[in-house]
């Protein structure tokens, strides 16, 4: 008899399983965070972490490349690997890999089930298992999301009903060298891409990795401001206005990238490979229709259609939380902040009025 029981198929893809533990690692509570390690790890999982790294190449012989899961860069510029299995059976990579990437205190295997044997060259103490019960329930809430988005991926004309609209504040001159503004009329916007760099903030993590394709977006540039308005003082009170705004469509949500050039600065290419992924300063990625569709009203570009957008455009209270929402983007970096329906609808109603 064939096998052939819904039990027995992989309906549940290893990369689901990985972003399971990736949302953890970027914006989990502490608690959930140190579950992952070992406990042979647990002291050099307090501390402070510079960046993870999804998908890391690993060199090692002086030509071969192995790809872990993550790579956990802490601001001492010390560092683990971590690969996730689902049993530790499944860890195919061989005693070369392990003894390079993963042996003593260079990484651990995540697993679901240990099924290690006691013959196995994968030491017990460079094991940790998950917790399966909570893995399921993860899955259970964000089943539709993971469903939209891989469809979205693929049916451009796909509309979730779950889709999220996200605001993006784009200043013409940041912190640490920034210049959002160029980046996305100059480098970004005609390639259909924007990166956001790696942030500790667990609130920003979380709307970053959220962005799904499907959802909406909200680029707002060219910002000016009124006199005796300081730094970036968006208030309903303060005098400051923009006039750049392009609501678009996301076409593939989140991913992350190690190779793309499109923000980095010119110095960074001529780096070798493996200083490129630790000095890169973008790599949390997703990808958006431009120019917008003429025949769909829900989205809008000020290059077709120019628009002025000031603190008193509207008293409708959804234009207050995209005020809010516009100054915590501003405070974050340009980190997406996520906008309710109310909102969106003041932003709609302000850009009928021009209309």
């Amino acid at each position: 008899m064939s096998g052939r029981c819904m039990e027995n198929q992989k309906l549940i893809n290893e990369k689901t399983l990985q972003r399971y533990i990736y949302e953890i690692l970027t914006y989990g509570s502490k608690k959930k965070f140190l579950s992952l390690f070992p406990e042979k790890f647990k002291g050099l999982a307090q501390k402070k972490v510079k960046v993870i790294i999804p998908e890391y190449p690993v060199s090692y012989n002086g030509h071969n490349k192995h790809i872990t899961d993550f790579r956990i860069i802490f601001t001492d510029l010390s560092y683990l690997n971590i690969e996730v299995e689902w049993q530790v059976s499944r860890f195919n990579h061989g005693k070369e890999v392990y003894d390079y990437a993963y042996s003593g205190t260079k990484g651990f295997i995540l697993v679901v089930s240990n099924d290690r044997k006691a013959d196995s060259f994968i030491d017990s103490d460079n094991i940790s298992v998950l917790d399966a019960i909570d893995f399921s329930y993860w899955f259970l809430k964000k089943a539709k999301h993971i469903v939209d988005g891989t469809i979205g991926n693929y049916l451009s004309e796909y509309e979730s009903r779950a889709s999220k609209c996200w605001l993006v504040f784009l200043p013409s001159a940041g912190r640490n060298d920034g210049d959002s503004l160029n980046d996305y009329v100059l480098r970004g916007r005609s390639k259909g891409v924007w990166a956001f760099r790696y942030s500790n903030s667990q609130t920003v993590m979380k709307n970053i990795l959220d962005i799904t394709a499907g959802d909406t977006v909200i680029f707002a540039y060219n910002f000016k401001y009124g006199e005796g308005v300081k730094g970036r003082q968006l208030y309903s009170e303060t005098e400051w206005k923009f006039t750049g705004l392009d609501i678009l469509k996301v076409k593939k949500g989140y991913y992350c990238d190690l190779s793309d050039d499109t923000f980095e600065i010119e110095e960074w290419t001529r780096l070798p490979e493996e200083d490129k992924i630790n000095s890169k300063r973008y790599m949390h990625y997703f990808q958006y229709l431009f120019p917008p569709a003429d025949d769909n009203e829900k989205y809008f570009t000020s290059s077709k259609l120019p628009v002025t957008l000031r603190n008193d455009s509207s008293t409708l209270p959804g234009w207050y939380e995209f005020i809010e929402s516009l100054r915590w983007s501003c405070s974050n970096q340009g980190a997406p902040a996520e906008l309710s329906d109310e909102a969106m609808n003041a932003l709609y109603c302000i850009i009928g009025d021009v209309n």
